[in-house]
């Protein structure tokens, strides 16, 4: 039997987001978010998250993670040592988060896919 083993990987990302509610005046969402309601946007460096569960499934992000790892668990390989090859690691993090996330407006890609308004604080 082959040995299980972990690999973990951090990346991380730079975006931007606005806090707002439709539901207060200009002043009260000034007064409530301060910054973070510019309405140029402000922007953070974010950690991203990609959990590999099954070695040979694709992982899952969760986005809105604000610190995460990259954790592969997975029987090594005995010809390659290895549990993945981090070359096609760091490509599966570039094509769910980087390409996706990296300095993009949060606010705009979420609100679209969730149809909702949420908060990143």
């Amino acid at each position: 039997m082959t040995a299980i083993s972990y690999i973990t990987r951090v990346e991380s990302f730079s975006a931007a987001h606005r806090l707002h509610s439709p539901h207060l005046s200009k002043e009260e969402n000034m007064l409530l978010y301060g910054k973070c309601n510019h309405p140029n946007f402000h922007g953070h460096n974010y950690k991203g998250t990609e959990d590999r569960r099954d070695p040979v499934a694709m992982a899952y992000v969760r986005y809105m993670t604000p610190i995460v790892e990259i954790t592969l668990r997975g029987r090594i390989n005995p010809l390659t040592g290895m549990v993945m090859n981090l070359v096609d690691l760091k490509e599966c993090i570039k094509l769910a988060v980087m390409d996706p996330l990296d300095h993009k407006n949060l606010a705009s890609i979420l609100h679209m896919l969730c149809f909702i308004s949420f908060s990143f604080e």
